[in-house]
């Protein structure tokens, strides 16, 4: 199984336990993320040098290859953009946008049940933040690699 493949089995096995992560559990993991990327900047810049090696190896353009590029300031600023996250509120759950649909045509099938036993024939309709999908990870990382 090759690397891409192996991250992307990891992701989905995982995948339930991050979009059901608490709020707390998700700021720990952003301040590990953090501390990670401080602790280990200089082994993350010599991959990344081999990284930068292969890309241009294999043509890639200087532009593609500058995003590629990581130095000890683009790591701070991922560890600083992590703390940032920490300290926003977190949007999961939160409601978008609502409205009230009395259109039968413009309701989901699985709303037509509830639709049909309400009185007033009318339907509350929200739309609610939600995680990313784990597999969002995986296609940057598998972009990266090419």
């Amino acid at each position: 199984m090759g690397y891409i493949q192996d991250l992307g089995r990891k992701a989905k096995a995982c995948k339930n336990r991050i979009a059901t992560a608490s709020t707390m559990e998700k700021n720990d993991a952003l301040m590990e993320i953090a501390y990670v990327l401080r602790r280990c900047k200089t082994e993350i810049i010599e991959a990344n040098n081999i990284d930068i090696q292969n890309a241009r190896a294999r043509k890639m353009s200087e532009s593609l290859i500058d995003r590629l590029a990581l130095s000890e300031d683009r790591i701070e600023g991922m560890a600083q953009a992590c703390e940032k996250l920490v300290s926003l509120s977190d949007p999961i759950g939160e409601v978008v946008s609502g409205s009230v649909r009395t259109s039968v045509r413009s309701v989901c099938p699985w709303a037509l049940s509830e639709l049909s036993t309400r009185q007033d024939q009318t339907l509350p309709w929200m739309r609610r933040s939600c995680a990313l999908k784990a597999e969002t990870a995986v296609f940057s990382e598998a972009a990266r690699k090419l």
